[in-house]
């Protein structure tokens, strides 16, 4: 028939969405959201820190010193090798998902960048600098697509939408994080003010 909707009772939603007790009066709920906040949107925090860092370490003088005053062409894979390692990744990513699951994909993904991390912190030259940003780059995705996924469908029902959006934002936290470290480190004088 034309025209004719089909009305789905979900009721299970539907208390939960009208269940008076708060989240924080739950004991279980309470030690899911203590664990998903770390866990989960620690991963768009530190997408957004990984992000940020190449902008402001860009103006610490021991950071340019090392690296012999990029610009042009050499400066741009410096600050892209990140984003150009998740375009790297992202065909792989829907294999990895579904063959090993959400969370087994969050915990490659996070290996995989703090593998590049460890070689991006002891990186002695430019090459070794770019390899190390391609390898973070190559793992973020994977730990970003499962991350927002486990946590839509890990989250109660009635905290999803508040939960998922504080996902989308906790990027920006990583992003001032980094920026506060990054003013807070330039004042060293050696090359651990950008490792």
């Amino acid at each position: 028939m034309v025209g004719v909707t089909v009305q789905t009772d979900n009721r299970v939603h539907r208390m939960a969405v009208e269940d008076p007790v708060p989240w924080y009066r739950k004991k279980n709920l309470r030690y899911l959201y203590f664990m998903l906040f770390p866990c989960l949107m620690g991963i768009e925090m530190t997408s957004g820190f990984d992000s940020q860092i190449i902008n402001a370490v860009q103006l610490v003088p021991a950071w340019t010193n090392y690296f012999g005053h990029p610009t042009g062409g050499y400066k741009g894979i410096l600050a892209s090798a990140l984003p150009l390692g998740a375009v790297i990744g992202l065909p792989l990513i829907p294999l990895v998902n579904d063959n090993l699951g959400r969370r087994w994909c969050v915990m490659t993904g996070s290996l995989i960048m703090i593998v590049g991390s460890l070689i991006q912190g002891f990186a002695v030259n430019a090459p070794m600098y770019i390899i190390a940003r391609l390898i973070i780059g190559f793992g973020l995705p994977y730990a970003i697509v499962a991350g927002s996924s486990l946590i839509g469908e890990l989250a109660y029902p009635k905290e999803r939408a508040v939960l998922t959006s504080l996902f989308n934002a906790a990027y920006f936290v990583g992003a001032i994080v980094a920026s506060g470290v990054t003013y807070g480190t330039q004042l060293i004088h050696s090359d651990w003010s950008w490792r």
